[in-house]
């Protein structure tokens, strides 16, 4: 069975609030072992590639965002960029669930 090569605006959708949660994620990583680590360890070398500005996270960002741009048509784009979602791949923080930090949080101190 051949593969269309293309997402759905709902897959687009989706695909950027799980980024969202990652991002959120490698941040924290980032921020716990950057108090740790130097900045020239191994391991935090490997953090940065993640989650760096120029790390896989941002590449992977990239890509989905052309392939989001191509497969949209120019009245979609209007209307979702109208309502502030037509760079669904940036300014992620503003992706996350409804929430999800404070339910995070909440699950770190043992209270869900």
């Amino acid at each position: 069975m051949s593969k269309n090569n293309k997402l759905t605006l709902e897959e687009h959708m989706q695909i950027a609030e799980h980024l969202a949660c990652v991002n959120f994620h490698m941040k924290e990583i980032d921020r716990i072992c950057i108090q740790s680590f130097n900045k020239t360890s191994s391991l935090y070398k490997q953090i940065r590639k993640w989650s760096g500005n120029t790390g896989y996270l941002v590449t992977i960002q990239s890509c989905l965002d052309d392939e989001f741009h191509h497969s949209i048509d120019k009245k979609q784009w209007e209307k979702l960029n109208t309502e502030g979602d037509g760079h669904i791949y940036y300014n992620l923080d503003k992706r996350l669930p409804k929430d999800y930090v404070k339910s995070f949080r909440e699950y770190r101190k043992g209270n869900i």
